[in-house]
């Protein structure tokens, strides 16, 4: 694995240099200061990935495809596939680290879209209700194609990936993990480059709550203290 797993008492030497990095990044997001910077990468990054679509009906497809609900349930496969292969671990291992992750990642869809969508309800409109499309995948009908919402914060989809990325990183061998990020790095991309999410909503809506969970399992004795207790 890539990260060590920390099974120790609590330290904070490694769990707060993480949490600073997490309030750091949401912080410079809010402020009127640096607020412009961030709107202004985002539309650049929009606009630029939506009009490298131009003439290429078949990547559009191959997006429209990975934008939808399909393009989750390949990766849902692929990632219950990586684990499952393990070798050197047993069957309630894995099952223990993949309905651990499940579990995680329906909690945080359902604390952040309670928290930002219900209880805040702030309207953050995508960039394909706010800019002009040079392509419109809406065209393609692959069943829910998520190219437009009132609500693009915070990614849902990036919070699975980079949930999941993290873990692997800390729970499998080099290989798989690498396999793993890259998957995951290349299906961020269908949605920022249809319009579904705006480039913040990737970072902040994603990066960071992963970067948290990974902080809070990893870096406290957490989740050694699960395994031991679930999946001796």
């Amino acid at each position: 694995p890539f990260f060590e797993t920390q099974e120790k008492k609590f330290s904070a030497t490694g769990f707060l240099p993480v949490i600073f990095i997490f309030a750091a990044l949401l912080i410079s997001w809010l402020l009127p200061l640096t607020q412009p910077f961030w709107a202004y990468l985002d539309e650049k990054t929009f606009l630029t990935l939506n009009q490298s679509l131009l003439g290429h009906p078949h990547w559009q497809k191959i997006l429209a495809f990975f934008n939808s609900r399909n393009g989750d349930w390949f990766f849902e496969f692929f990632f219950i596939s990586i684990y499952l292969t393990q070798k050197q671990k047993t069957a309630r291992q894995k099952s223990f680290e993949i309905l651990l992750i499940i579990g995680l990642v329906i909690f945080l869809q359902l604390a952040t879209n309670l928290i930002f969508r219900q209880i805040l309800s702030l309207p953050h409109p995508s960039p394909s209700k706010t800019l002009p499309l040079a392509v419109n995948i809406g065209q393609y009908h692959f069943w829910h194609n998520n190219y437009k919402t009132s609500h693009s914060f915070p990614a849902n989809h990036a919070i699975t990936l980079f949930t999941c990325l993290f873990f692997a990183c800390a729970n499998l061998a080099k290989k798989r993990a690498l396999s793993t990020a890259l998957v995951c790095l290349l299906l961020l991309l269908p949605r920022l480059m249809v319009g579904g999410h705006w480039l913040t909503d990737v970072i902040f809506g994603g990066f960071t709550f992963g970067l948290f969970c990974w902080a809070l399992f990893f870096k406290t004795p957490l989740y050694a203290y699960l395994k031991n207790k679930l999946a001796p």
